[in-house]
């Protein structure tokens, strides 16, 4: 069911959702977007932020559907609407979807490395 969040006396109808928390993150979201009211510093340490973020909620993922395949449940949507609810909302420009991309896959590869010499 839609739900309809009001911002700065501006009505957006969120569609995807019917989480009033999530809801707010996406209208606000879109009304940044709609004025132009973001700056690429700021959206750089947004897509950092998320970057990591995606990490754990990754591989929280990955294991919840490994559960759901051996146990016939529907853990991966629980884990889903928990990380969607407490992450960052997504950078609106490309400099800050970028800086996510390379935080989120370029960060593992550099320290698994150098973890598994402190290990062994």
């Amino acid at each position: 069911m839609p739900v309809k969040i009001n911002i700065d006396g501006i009505e957006v109808t969120v569609k995807d959702t019917d989480d009033p928390v999530i809801a707010r993150k996406a209208a606000t979201r879109f009304i940044k977007k709609q004025r132009g009211d973001y700056s690429a510093l700021g959206e750089s340490f947004q897509g950092i932020r998320r970057g990591f973020e995606n990490i754990p909620h990754g591989i929280t993922e990955l294991v919840a559907m490994g559960y759901d395949a051996v146990m016939k449940t529907d853990l991966t949507s629980g884990v889903d609407k928990f990380f969607q609810k407490y992450k960052t909302p997504r950078p609106i420009s490309r400099i800050g979807q970028t800086t996510e991309f390379l935080t989120q896959f370029g960060v593992p590869p550099i320290l698994l490395p150098k973890l598994s010499e402190k290990i062994f």
